[in-house]
């Protein structure tokens, strides 16, 4: 019942966005061999979900989140994140699992399973991408999805968003980064962003747990 539950959690989690991704050849995991497929249905379930759903915080102003500078305080297995991040400033211990890729023609981009020295991470999304070759070390990675499987593989948080990471509470999001613009139910899904251009932060929370973090950048 959990799985299922974080699973409509995951497709509650991204308003105005889409998850997209490519990259390099890893061993995988066969268990999260459908990463990409995943993210794809996550991106068409969670626009409907949150355009019927999802109700603007109440005290929630247009100038109470930074994005860049919230993108910049964020870390993906203690690499920085950029509001322009590239593939290559991942490094090498991270890639991608081939036969996990799924494009999309409407977002223009190839979502991927995202694995970090071997081991499960996510889902990422690279702007501009149809199949694994057009991948260069300068495509724009245009989101992450990050879960809170196998925690214990990772020498490093897996995600930290100005300090915020997998499994925190709900007030550990609202000391961070104050008030969400948006949030559904109760706090179970918080979303941060600026302006509607896509991009957003979203945490995904279960039982007061942070199960997912998704950055669109």
């Amino acid at each position: 019942m959990k799985k299922l539950s974080l699973t409509l959690l995951c497709c509650m989690l991204v308003a105005f966005t889409s998850l997209s991704g490519c990259g390099h050849e890893t061993e995988g995991n066969s268990s999260y061999s459908s990463a990409s497929t995943t993210l794809e249905h996550t991106e068409a379930t969670i626009t409907t979900a949150s355009e019927t759903t999802t109700e603007l915080s109440e005290n929630a102003t247009e100038s109470s989140f930074n994005m860049a500078e919230t993108v910049y305080a964020s870390y993906v297995c203690g690499v920085q994140l950029s509001p322009d991040m590239t593939w290559e400033m991942l490094g090498s211990d991270f890639t991608v699992e081939p036969d996990d890729s799924t494009y999309s023609e409407k977002n223009n981009a190839l979502s991927c399973r995202l694995d970090y020295k071997g081991q499960y991470v996510g889902g990422i999304a690279f702007k501009d991408c149809k199949q694994l070759g057009d991948i260069t070390s300068d495509s724009k990675i245009s989101s992450f999805l990050i879960k809170n499987d196998d925690m214990d593989k990772f020498d490093v948080p897996k995600i930290a968003v100005a300090g915020i990471k997998l499994n925190d509470n709900y007030e550990a999001v609202y000391t961070a980064l104050g008030e969400p613009q948006m949030k559904f139910g109760d706090n179970e899904s918080l979303k941060y962003y600026e302006s509607d251009d896509g991009k957003v932060i979203n945490f995904s929370l279960y039982e007061d747990s942070i199960q997912f973090i998704f950055i669109s950048f």
